[in-house]
């Protein structure tokens, strides 16, 4: 079993309970990341995944099962002094609208509020309204709109929110 730092969160879905929890950055996460990379169905997102968890800054936060600490979602980003940078957060198809990504997010704040992170930024495209409903929920704010920034010409805005 991968180590984590201690569980922090359980929440109790109709199919099981859940753990939320920050992976420890030791070399034992491996499993719980390579789990995760095969449930993606998109080689470029495969790519993209494996290059963050590569990076030496970057904090990990799942939402597993407890029997097996299979990931249902997911939360990577990456700290700078008292910045943080939210990278991605994903939850599997067949998970959401079960609140677990607000959960994740709501834990992950909690932490880097010890960690003595002040500000947390993320992008999101400018049509992912289930995504921005979550995050204006949690406390963010539009700073920036950046026009025809994806590939496919939609927008992405760039949102902040003080911790």
């Amino acid at each position: 079993m991968p180590s984590t730092k201690q569980p922090i969160t359980a929440i109790t879905t109709e199919a099981s309970t859940l753990r939320i929890a920050r992976l420890k950055r030791d070399g034992s996460e491996s499993a719980v990341l390579k789990s995760w990379l095969a449930q993606l169905e998109h080689s470029s997102d495969r790519q993209l995944f494996a290059k963050w968890f590569r990076l030496p800054q970057l904090s990990i936060w799942i939402a597993a099962p407890l029997a097996d600490l299979e990931p249902r979602a997911l939360a990577v980003g990456r700290s700078t002094a008292e910045e943080y940078e939210l990278y991605q957060l994903m939850t599997i198809d067949q998970y959401r609208r079960q609140g677990l990504a607000s959960v994740l997010l709501g834990q992950m704040f909690d932490d880097l509020r010890k960690d003595g992170v002040k500000q947390l930024f993320l992008e999101v495209r400018a049509d992912n309204h289930a995504a921005i409903k979550l995050y204006r929920s949690m406390g963010f704010e539009l700073l920036q709109t950046r026009p025809a920034y994806y590939p496919d010409g939609a927008d992405a805005l760039n949102l902040g929110c003080d911790l």
